[in-house]
């Protein structure tokens, strides 16, 4: 189902839960992907990652779109290089109407199951 965008920082700075074999686990990923195909279709296809909390759960679970769907649950960062300057940022051209500075990294290692 497609959820609105939550535009709020409630998450921001909360480390969240993991995701397990729930019925109401898989609902957030299906709403996560309803969501993300939604939005990519409304904005010609601009968009290319989605994480749980954009759409107000709390639950360690990304989705990539960039090449093909690729569910990433619960990831954990296992090295990473430095934040990009905001000048960085720019380049990148990232859009958010969320309020306040979202941290970016220049590289970032993974590890998920």
């Amino acid at each position: 189902m497609i959820q609105e965008l939550d535009k709020s920082n409630f998450f921001k700075g909360m480390i969240s839960d993991p995701v397990e074999n729930t019925e109401r686990d898989m609902r957030v990923i299906r709403d996560m992907l309803d969501t993300m195909t939604y939005y990519r279709q409304k904005n010609k296809d601009e968009g290319y990652a989605m994480t749980a909390n954009m759409i107000g759960a709390n639950k360690r679970v990304i989705i990539l779109f960039k090449s093909g769907n690729k569910i990433i649950i619960n990831p954990v960062i296992i090295d990473s290089a430095e934040f990009l300057t905001p000048e960085e940022v720019e380049k990148v051209r990232i859009r958010t109407e969320r309020n306040g500075r979202i941290g970016i990294f220049e590289d970032i290692a993974l590890e998920y199951y």
